[in-house]
């Protein structure tokens, strides 16, 4: 969260109130619905107050806001190391050793000194290949 910046507006604030009631509802209200049990009323107990105050008065929504960005932030934070945790330690360290093991130098970072420049040539291409480019 930015520091220094003001909170959400009023209608910023009445579309959070109107969306996580109307969530809360399709989440915990009518998912049971679709494994064959019957609906809850406390979902609709929970989102009534929300909306209600989504539609007469959205500042009372802030300290609600406040608490589900803060929930939201953490989540995100605790979400993205764990996910690129995995990409990293189940794609690509796997990916590097098949490639050390059999001696693939994809970016060609090996020192070479009979080499006089590491510089590739580009090659130029035909006017025919530019008239149809896909």
């Amino acid at each position: 969260m930015t520091k220094g910046k003001a909170g959400p507006d009023r209608k910023a604030l009445r579309t959070f109130g109107l969306a996580a009631g109307g969530l809360f509802v399709a989440l915990f209200g009518l998912l049971p619905l679709c494994r064959g049990r019957a609906v809850p009323a406390w979902p609709f107990l929970v989102a009534a107050p929300l909306w209600i105050a989504a539609l007469l008065a959205p500042p009372l929504l802030a300290p609600v806001h406040r608490v589900f960005t803060r929930v939201g932030e953490a989540l995100g934070w605790i979400n993205t190391r764990i996910v690129l945790g995995l990409v990293y330690f189940l794609l690509l360290t796997p990916m590097a050793l098949v490639m050390r093991c059999f001696r693939r130098d994809a970016l060609r970072l090996s020192f070479d000194p009979s080499l006089k420049s590491y510089r590739v040539s580009s090659e130029r291409l035909p006017r025919e290949r530019m008239e149809v480019p896909y």
